[in-house]
């Protein structure tokens, strides 16, 4: 009965992740134990959260890009540079302005502005796609963080990247002059 309910209760929500099935996972095979017929659905259904770890495990064997940047950041972040940064972001020297999460039933982050940002005297701004992407892909919720991104590429300059590939996972990471 757990699983149907706890199964049924995943198909209402709006957002899924891959560890919303890790409950099921002793359930069914506890199940496949006690009801021989039900052995190869429940090998069915088990093989996909196994899949989804051991994608999950090589992808954390590699440098996340976040420390990649890290280490990129601290030895080439001028001194004294002030930083508004995203969240999930590395954490470094100079980060004197964490930027809000957007997100649902969240009021917008008037420091995502650029020019609000110069007239506080932020010299650099780190954003990541863990955040930015997201939000670009939701840009009709989201239309002046949305418009935030877009100004840092037009209206800043951009001093470092990374995305994951050759050895990295994780999110891009960028940091902007302003």
């Amino acid at each position: 009965v757990f699983v149907l309910v706890y199964f049924a209760n995943l198909l209402t929500l709006g957002a899924h992740f891959d560890r919303y099935l890790l409950p099921l996972v002793p359930a069914l095979g506890a199940l496949a134990g006690r009801i021989r017929p039900l052995v190869p659905l429940a090998i069915l259904f088990l093989a996909v959260p196994l899949a989804w770890s051991i994608r999950d495990d090589v992808r954390l064997t590699r440098t996340d890009t976040r420390v990649a940047a890290a280490d990129w950041l601290e030895r080439n972040l001028p001194p004294g540079a002030r930083v508004a940064a995203d969240p999930s972001t590395p954490a470094v020297r100079g980060i004197v302005l964490p930027l809000l999460l957007p997100g649902p039933k969240r009021g917008f982050d008037s420091n995502r502005a650029v020019d609000r940002l110069r007239e506080q005297g932020i010299s650099h701004v780190l954003v990541t796609g863990a955040v930015a992407d997201r939000v670009l892909a939701a840009r009709d919720r989201y239309p002046r963080e949305a418009r935030f991104y877009a100004d840092l590429r037009t209206r800043a300059r951009r001093l470092y990247y990374v995305s994951s590939g050759k050895g990295l996972a994780g999110p891009w990471v960028a940091l902007y002059r302003l």
